[in-house]
């Protein structure tokens, strides 16, 4: 019995940076992201990378690793930040001004569909339509502290040399309130975060038991985007708690890149 929908392992990617060593060019593996489809019509769907501000913010490019329909192999594919005036092709949620504290750290790319498939690559996505769950839509069934989440991602550079495939950690929801998101605009999360983690995204756990008079949520849905973590307040070390803003930021900041993109048309 699956858990986690096969298009969401394929919707995850990992961020790169290329690095000159004394030994020769690699790759270093920063970060992870993840491919959203906005639907805008019937049969019309728009690609976007979605991760974290931070990890695009003060980057001009970075090379995002997709898997090749055909050969199965991962493939490297170098993404440009800024258009050839000088403008970045990406888009930072509004609230990524705020302080650290509140920041919502989300960035949000537009892809091109068509290069994607003329070149073979694996296109796997999360609908906005169907497969993201708001924070209302959480609590009306169910998702709550205490409930198991996944989060998948590339952390500490773990990327296959062959193969793009995440890796899956389990944890659950500390804290979800609603005085909690006004505090800082992210939930926490009982989930050990590391650097290459950060963009992963979260992914509700189907429940079939719950307490008499109470709802269960029966779906896998992204519910959120992991960003950081809570640090002991004498030292950087991990404490395991995550954070993760909402997932319906993630739509606020593909309406803002629709908005500005219709502007400049």
């Amino acid at each position: 019995m699956a858990i986690i929908p096969q298009h969401y392992m394929n919707a995850v990617v990992a961020i790169g940076v290329p690095k000159i060593y004394p030994a020769g060019a690699t790759i270093d593996w920063i970060a992870t992201g993840f491919i959203v489809g906005k639907p805008v019509s019937e049969t019309e769907v728009i690609p976007y990378l979605v991760t974290n501000g931070h990890v695009l913010d003060g980057a001009r490019n970075v090379i995002v690793r997709f898997n090749n329909e055909i050969t199965h192999c991962a493939q490297n594919v170098p993404l440009e930040l800024y258009n050839d005036s000088g403008s970045p092709i990406f888009t930072l949620h509004d609230g990524y001004e705020l302080p650290e504290e509140k920041r919502i750290d989300i960035a949000v790319v537009r892809l091109n569909g068509t290069f994607m498939m003329e070149h073979h690559l694996e296109i796997g996505y999360f609908n906005l339509n169907s497969d993201l769950l708001s924070l209302e839509q959480m609590r009306d069934t169910g998702i709550t502290e205490g409930t198991f989440i996944y989060s998948l991602g590339f952390p500490m550079g773990l990327v296959n040399s062959t193969e793009k495939m995440p890796i899956c950690r389990m944890g659950c929801i500390a804290r979800a309130t609603k005085a909690q998101i006004m505090d800082r605009n992210s939930m926490l999360l009982d989930l050990q975060n590391f650097p290459g983690g950060s963009g992963s995204p979260i992914v509700s756990r189907p429940e079939f038991i719950s307490i008499t008079g109470t709802k269960s949520n029966q779906t896998s849905c992204l519910i959120g985007i992991v960003h950081g973590f809570l640090h002991f307040p004498d030292n950087r070390e991990n404490t395991g708690i995550a954070l993760a803003n909402p997932a319906e930021y993630i739509v606020e900041a593909i309406e803002k890149d629709l908005k500005k993109t219709q502007q400049q048309s």
